[in-house]
């Protein structure tokens, strides 16, 4: 399942997106959750249960840019694809300041999303999100952002994680 998060103020391009979805996504199943302004996106940063997979953002909130949260987002989360989409296309050169796998000029939306969303989608084929570990008989699934640090003991490994199981 495809986790994808849209971070609009402007609910007509959070629409446009969602809209255009099912025919570039056809055949992934998929969810999405929007978020229209930085505070409550930061809030959820905070639950430390951060499971997007792509995240499609506007630069500008107001008078205020969402780089900052951006680039929070690279460190913590440095496998979450990231499209960045503006109407101010001055905008752009701001881009180079954080990662991100493209940049939308939204009087290009419709030509320039379904792109977007499949490099983000091609990016994320090669960085797997689970880690399976056979124990014995026994297989285990790690989500690897969970994994705190391995610590190796003789011929002994063991996984910490954020639920520590």
């Amino acid at each position: 399942m495809l986790n994808l998060c849209i971070v609009e103020e402007d609910q007509e391009y959070v629409t446009r997106v969602k809209d255009r979805l099912p025919d570039i996504l056809t055949g992934i199943p998929y969810v999405v959750t929007s978020f229209n302004n930085l505070e409550d996106l930061q809030n959820e940063m905070a639950e430390e249960r951060f499971d997007f997979d792509i995240m499609i953002f506007a630069i500008q909130f107001g008078n205020k840019t969402s780089l900052k949260t951006i680039e929070d987002i690279n460190t913590r989360y440095p496998n979450i694809q990231i499209i960045i989409m503006s109407k101010y296309i001055g905008m752009l050169m701001n881009v180079y300041d954080v990662e991100c796998c493209y940049f939308i000029y939204k009087e290009e939306l419709d030509k320039r999303l379904p792109n977007a969303i499949h490099k983000a989608v091609h990016n994320l084929e090669h960085y797997p999100k689970f880690i399976v570990i056979k124990q014995g008989k026994e297989h285990i699934i790690i989500n690897r952002y969970d994994i705190v640090y391995i610590e190796h003991l003789a011929k002994k490994c063991t996984i910490h994680t954020l639920d520590d199981n």
